[in-house]
């Protein structure tokens, strides 16, 4: 209690300039923290062999923006870990984690096209392209 009643009054000290680039700051971790507690979480899972929660995880973490997980889950649908087997979603799952950088993603991309049909390389491209907008992701690359 005495370490918070210290830090409340530093934070009172300082300028309202100050204060506001604090305030932004935590507001920033916290909003950040939980999709990166999520890919945590899903690796700690897999590990173990609880691919229900790791799916849950990478799901949950991918959709929160983190490019990290975007391969993860990209694999658990590819294997039908934790979910069914689902080549389109893997397919946009990769293109996706590809797009960020992953090195291995369009390799993936690539077996998950493999096993699909024209019609559900489209389908894949148009979810591909929805994720891409969900997410606020331009068709650019990003590099690593």
């Amino acid at each position: 209690m005495a370490f918070q009643a210290l830090l409340l009054q530093i934070f009172l000290m300082i300028n309202p300039k100050q204060r506001l680039i604090a305030v932004c700051g935590l507001i920033f971790l916290f909003a950040t923290f939980p999709s990166q507690a999520g890919l945590e979480e899903g690796m700690e899972a897999n590990q173990k062999g609880d691919r229900q929660t790791a799916f849950n995880e990478f799901y949950a973490a991918s959709f929160a923006g983190d490019e990290r997980a975007f391969g993860k889950l990209g694999g658990m649908y590819l294997y039908g870990l934790g979910t069914e087997k689902d080549y389109v979603k893997a397919y946009a799952w990769f293109g996706l984690s590809a797009q960020m950088g992953d090195r291995y993603g369009q390799r993936f991309q690539d077996a998950a096209s493999s096993a699909m049909t024209p019609k559900q390389v489209g389908d894949a491209e148009r979810l591909l392209q929805e994720y891409r907008e969900q997410l606020n992701l331009s068709e650019t690359s990003h590099e690593q």
